[in-house]
């Protein structure tokens, strides 16, 4: 969610982004200069948005459908977050062993672009990933962990579960809690921000297909509902 009303979604055949109402309505398309691959709100009008291989970060405002800023981060920058005037993206660098990459987070001023300090994140290759107002991070790891870290890149916890299977989109809900919706299951995890309090929330009714599209999860705060996208299309689950 953008804000209280807006939905963004990023339509990677298309390269843009697609803003609208929960309920589909009021839709508007803002058009980007390459593919996006992931994006992170940083205002109740601005998306951050990461481009992969092209190895840049853009500032994109969806209400006029201007980009703001552009920047150049020499690396291929995947999954994305925003805290505090920070951005955080992870980045995939070459080292000087060819067959090996380098995985780190790069803290970039959202201002000056400048990048002020990178993260090494050791053995694992996040998918997406949160950054907390507590500094901590957390990713979503293809090998079906949620992982915790420091802001130095430590590892406080991980959650390894037998039914989080493929775990890749995440979003924090309204109440201390980090919301997992997986590739390879039709089940919503929810664990607490500390570690201490594992559950499925809730799976998806057997109409939602699965596909082989990445699913993402976010939560529109007015309502609490919950709003689940995967392929072309997106689902809203209202809180009872």
């Amino acid at each position: 969610m953008l804000n209280d009303e807006l939905l963004v979604v990023a339509d990677g055949k298309g390269n843009k982004l697609i803003a609208c109402r929960i309920d589909g309505s009021d839709r508007m398309e803002t058009m980007l200069p390459m593919k996006p691959f992931r994006m992170a709100a940083t205002d109740v009008e601005t998306i951050a948005v990461s481009f992969g291989s092209e190895m840049k970060v853009g500032l994109i405002n969806v209400t006029s459908g201007e980009s703001i800023d552009e920047f150049d981060l020499h690396a291929s920058c995947f999954a994305i977050a925003y805290n505090n005037l920070q951005l955080f993206v992870s980045c995939q660098e070459k080292t000087e062993v060819i067959s090996d990459s380098e995985h780190t987070v790069h803290v970039i001023s959202i201002h000056t672009g400048v990048v002020h300090d990178k993260i090494n994140l050791g053995d694992f290759t996040p998918e997406n990933m949160l950054v907390g107002v507590d500094s901590r991070m957390y990713f979503t790891y293809y090998g079906n962990k949620c992982i915790c870290t420091e802001e130095t890149g430590s590892k406080i916890f991980d959650v390894d579960e037998d039914n989080m299977r493929g775990p890749w989109g995440m979003t924090f809900d309204d109440n201390d809690g980090v919301l997992i919706v997986c590739n390879k299951s039709k089940n919503v995890h929810r664990i607490r921000t500390d570690g201490n309090e594992r559950t499925v929330l809730f799976s998806f009714p057997s109409y939602i297909k699965a596909t082989r599209s990445s699913a993402y999860i976010c939560c529109e705060n007015i309502s609490g509902s919950i709003i689940i996208g995967r392929g072309n299309r997106f689902a809203v689950f209202t809180r009872q």
